[in-house]
């Protein structure tokens, strides 16, 4: 039995690529979900201000795209949009494909109720 597993997991191991070399990253593409016309998930933020998971998306797609762009100067970085417009899916999935998108990150967020609470900002010391 136990002789069984070990050939078991071998040819496991061999099967799903622990054996072999990582294969080096490209191209990524970075898609900032939704956009336009499709705004998503609306949620509330400090004193109901309303944030829309399009301009979240979009905001932490464009910071990702910079950081990862610094990090890894020698992969090229593709943001699938960089401003407010609607892609369809079909369109997104072409930008990828013809780009030859080695890795694919996607971005959402979701929306909660507003949570309330008490917050302390910084500290104060007092001598007497």
């Amino acid at each position: 039995m136990r002789k069984t597993l070990l050939i078991f997991l071998a040819l496991l191991a061999g099967h799903i690529g622990i054996a072999q070399p990582a294969k080096k990253l490209k191209t990524i593409i970075v898609d900032a979900g939704h956009g336009g016309t499709d705004y998503g998930a609306v949620g509330q933020y400090e004193h109901s201000l309303r944030s829309g998971e399009k301009e979240v998306t979009l905001a932490i797609s464009n910071k990702l795209v910079d950081e990862l762009r610094r990090r890894l100067p020698d992969v090229n970085v593709v943001p699938t949009r960089t401003t407010d417009i609607f892609q369809s899916p079909t369109e997104k999935a072409q930008i990828a494909n013809s780009n030859k998108g080695d890795l694919f990150i996607c971005i959402h967020a979701d929306s909660g109720p507003l949570k309330s609470g008490r917050r302390q900002v910084g500290t104060r010391t007092v001598t007497r």
